[in-house]
């Protein structure tokens, strides 16, 4: 699930590098979707971080637990 969601965070990273190229020669209309779709893809990126983290923090919690002692 971790390499799923690193897959993920490239993939928007790429079409973020795809959006900032149609941002700097689109025109009004297409600028200001690009601009749209460049905060969506920022936040979802943020969020796909953030579920990330979160999941191999709850990944390494677990791995501790089942350690013999």
């Amino acid at each position: 699930m971790l390499v799923e969601i690193e897959q993920k965070v490239v993939a928007l990273s790429e079409l973020s590098v795809h959006n900032d190229n149609l941002l700097l020669e689109g025109k009004a209309h297409t600028k200001d979707e690009a601009e749209q779709l460049a905060v969506k893809l920022r936040t979802l990126k943020g969020s796909l971080l953030e579920l990330q983290r979160a999941l191999h923090d709850k990944q390494l919690n677990i791995q501790v637990r089942l350690q013999p002692r």
